[in-house]
């Protein structure tokens, strides 16, 4: 079974709240919230046809990892610590949300 990806609140003491990644339930990427929600409209972008990048990167502050998402025909790739992810269209639109909807 391929790893999965979920959404979660986590909190640091010095940059407030964060927006946690967890991929494989072990591997984890922690955004503030400005970063959650850039990714998320990124991923919308592409999701919707209005970009055509080929990768969506962001090397968050809060974090040891950084967020590649590659984009393919039939979604994005996501690697995280070594961890792939294959996320097709639908999933890429849940995650999107998922991070913007933990945003303020």
């Amino acid at each position: 079974m391929p790893p999965s990806i979920e959404v979660q609140h986590s909190g640091h003491r010095a940059l407030g709240r964060l927006i946690r990644l967890i991929v494989g339930g072990d591997t984890r990427l922690d955004f503030t919230p400005e970063e959650a929600a850039t990714v998320s409209r990124a991923l919308i972008a592409v999701l919707e046809g209005k970009s055509a990048e080929g990768e969506i990167y962001m090397s968050p502050i809060a974090s040891d990892h950084y967020f590649p998402g590659t984009i393919l025909s039939d979604g994005v790739l996501v690697t995280i610590g070594g961890r792939a992810v294959d996320l097709v269209w639908d999933d890429v639109d849940r995650l999107a949300r998922d991070l913007l909807s933990s945003t303020p």
